[in-house]
């Protein structure tokens, strides 16, 4: 994503917000764009390099561009493609024998010209001195070698800096609404999953035409983890571009301004580049699916996203499914730390006895640092449903509590 000093918008009267984006079609940007990855691939093909050098050769082509707006920009997506090597974990070790070494010759009455100190120094650490130059100051940004880059083509890097202007004036919102009007119900799978694995405060509700809204907490109205959870707010978006039909509308405030409304809908010119053939799976759901497979022998994950409704309620995306071999189902729903306003809403709710049918199955999962929220505490302590079928967890749920937290369901 791009930081809000590369963010480019306008700001009308109205006090709405107008991201300006590139056109991907433009001859001159495309060049610019097909330059610098140039320069990119072929570092990668000259080993050692290291990301101050590489700026060095990218600068020309940047001071040369019409905007230095956003040739800034498109060089912060190259450098996000850019894998660095980690500084060499034996680097104190490393220095502290150099140290040693450099008074020991500096006091010798042999001592030389720099170039042969510099030189004997290596050499006794077995080195030569441009290895033992770049190893001593290896854990410096600017000095990290370039490892690796994953080219793409200029359009595409076009594409992306258009999606990421906008994400990056997500990242200053309070609060983002979402209609979706899409019939596809594979689409609308996908895009629930999306949901799910970015762990979004949301409140959705289907309306009696079928269409979808949703109304997402921003970081901005958070008092905790604002960082965090606003980079996951902000990448909901290209899982949004995927729908057939959708309009959004934000409350951003952009580099700490005055807040402004932005309205985006399917035919802003946004490309999505997430898969449409699979969702992203964070590596935490997918370890906790491949322990439930190897622990749980009368359980199995339910591998399609449900939405589930109670009575009187939004809807509700559940994190994880199972069904027993009794055939009963039970889902799980993750709490966590920013997760204060929906976890009080749903303990409420399903300590409510329902007027028709009855509650769905559903274990709740709570993060320990939000359990320590006084009010949060002596909620869950009150709760009857929380003391059968909860239990807390550190940063994801284990295996083994949440196995225990599904056999308070059987009877």
């Amino acid at each position: 994503m791009l930081t809000k000093e590369l963010l480019r918008f306008d700001r009308r009267r109205d006090g709405r917000i107008i991201p300006r984006l590139v056109d991907t079609n433009n001859r001159v940007t495309l060049d610019l764009a097909a330059e610098m990855i140039d320069i990119y691939a072929q570092a990668q093909e000259n080993q050692g390099l290291s990301r101050e050098e590489l700026l060095e050769l990218v600068q020309p082509a940047m001071d040369a561009s019409r905007s230095a707006l956003i040739a800034k920009g498109l060089n912060k997506l190259l450098l996000d493609r850019c894998e660095f090597c980690e500084p060499d974990p034996r680097l104190e070790e490393i220095r502290m024998e150099a140290f040693k070494e450099s008074t020991r010759q500096l006091t010798a009455a042999t001592v030389g010209r720099l170039e042969v100190f510099r030189e004997g120094v290596a050499q006794a650490l077995g080195m030569t001195a441009e290895v033992l130059t770049a190893a001593l100051f290896s854990d410096l940004s600017n000095r990290q070698t370039l490892k690796s880059f994953d080219p793409l083509m200029p359009e595409r890097l076009l594409h992306r800096y258009n999606m990421a202007q906008v994400q990056g004036l997500l990242l200053g919102a309070s609060h983002l609404d979402l209609e979706i009007i899409d019939p596809d119900v594979g689409r609308l799978r996908q895009f629930f999953r999306h949901l799910k694995f970015f762990r979004l405060l949301a409140t959705i509700e289907q309306e009696k035409s079928g269409h979808f809204h949703i109304r997402l907490d921003g970081p901005l109205s958070l008092f905790d983890q604002v960082r965090k959870y606003g980079i996951q707010f902000a990448s909901i978006l290209p899982a949004i571009c995927h729908l057939e039909k959708w309009n959004l509308s934000a409350e951003v405030r952009p580099n700490g301004q005055a807040k402004g409304m932005m309205q985006l809908d399917q035919d802003y010119g946004l490309v999505s580049h997430y898969s449409r053939q699979k969702a992203y799976v964070p590596p935490e759901f997918e370890l906790f699916a491949m322990q439930f497979a190897e622990e749980a022998t009368d359980w199995t994950l339910v591998p399609d996203t449900e939405t589930l409704r109670l009575e009187g309620s939004d809807l509700i995306v559940a994190d994880f499914t199972f069904r027993h071999t009794s055939k009963r189902v039970v889902h799980l729903e993750m709490f966590h730390r920013w997760h204060v306003s929906p976890l009080h809403r749903r303990l409420l709710q399903l300590e409510t006895p329902p007027k028709t049918k009855k509650h769905p199955n559903l274990a709740i999962a709570v993060d320990r640092h939000l359990a320590k929220d006084p009010q949060t505490a002596q909620k869950l302590e009150q709760s009857p449903h929380f003391q059968r079928h909860g239990f807390l967890f550190n940063e994801f749920p284990v295996v083994k509590r949440a196995l225990k937290s599904l056999e308070s369901f059987l009877p």
